[in-house]
């Protein structure tokens, strides 16, 4: 789609917008962080003199172009705890991201969790209540309570929980996922090749054990290793 402003633009419309342009007397071609776009034309109005209005889905939306000839352009990718640290493999260019997260259980410790919960609820009932509890108790385990509404439980001070992922940065696909025991954080994470096998490249993992922030003490500390 071609719009005319102040210059010539155009927009291109697939999986991902383009939009070419010039400025500063080169000509550009810059992918837009936004949603897929169905449909646009330029738009001018008091607030916008250089707009564009376009359909996403089932929405109008308006967009105004700023920062011309900026070359930074970003997507977001969902992950599951705070991202500590990340490098790129030379080979496959997949990001390898070390995630830690303070107050919080591990997949496996939420399941315990929850047993462990049911049961106290079995145990905490009436004689003649233990049917309704033991009901009570099985919809609370079959309950899917989703955590991006609902949010994670609340593990406490000096609870960890961690994971290394590998990510492909074009598709945002994980390619897989290594998950860590409760109260093991990962901090650091490198690339490396030892003297005794330099045609072989291993993953070196520095991860804290039983961590607490104040004061700052552990009760020691490891080196995982992965090829």
């Amino acid at each position: 789609m071609e719009m005319y402003f102040s210059s010539p633009q155009v927009l291109a419309m697939s999986s991902r917008s383009w939009l070419s342009y010039y400025y500063q007397n080169r000509f550009h071609l810059t992918p837009l962080s936004y949603e897929m776009l169905e449909y646009a034309s330029g738009f001018s109005s008091e607030q916008c003199p250089e707009g564009i209005v376009a359909i996403s889905t089932n929405t109008l939306r308006i967009l105004a172009l700023e920062t011309l000839g900026a070359v930074f352009n970003q997507v977001s990718y969902p992950v599951e705890y705070t991202p500590r640290k990340f490098i790129i493999h030379p080979e496959t260019q997949n990001l390898i991201i070390a995630e830690t997260e303070h107050n919080a259980y591990t997949e496996e410790t939420k399941k315990q969790r929850r047993v462990q919960m049911a049961e106290e609820m079995q145990e905490a009932a009436e004689e003649n209540e233990q049917e309704l509890a033991r009901e009570m108790a099985e919809a609370f385990l079959t309950e899917d309570l989703p955590e991006k509404i609902f949010g994670a439980p609340k593990a406490g001070p000096g609870m960890w929980a961690s994971l290394v992922r590998i990510l492909d940065p074009r598709t945002g696909t994980t390619e897989a996922i290594t998950r860590f025991e409760q109260n093991e954080a990962v901090f650091s994470i490198s690339l490396v090749k030892f003297s005794n096998r330099p045609d072989a490249q291993y993953l070196v993992l520095g991860v804290a054990k039983d961590l607490n922030l104040n004061p700052r003490v552990s009760n020691g500390g490891f080196l995982y290793t992965y090829r």
